[in-house]
């Protein structure tokens, strides 16, 4: 827990974010228990882009 105290504020919005996602999709799979596969998926939707997104063309 110490560890989270010492993180930049950002990193830590991002791990609740991830955790949330994650939580959210075990609850449209009515899961109780949040699979790795879970936080992959709350992973890639909050902080890994697809690498065809490049801001210079938007």
């Amino acid at each position: 827990m110490h560890i989270l105290f010492s993180l930049p504020v950002l990193v830590q919005l991002q791990i609740a974010a991830i955790c949330q996602e994650a939580g959210m999709h075990a609850v449209r799979k009515n899961r109780y228990v949040i699979l790795p596969k879970d936080f992959e998926k709350g992973y890639r939707a909050n902080v890994k882009k697809p690498d065809t997104d490049f801001e210079f063309y938007k």
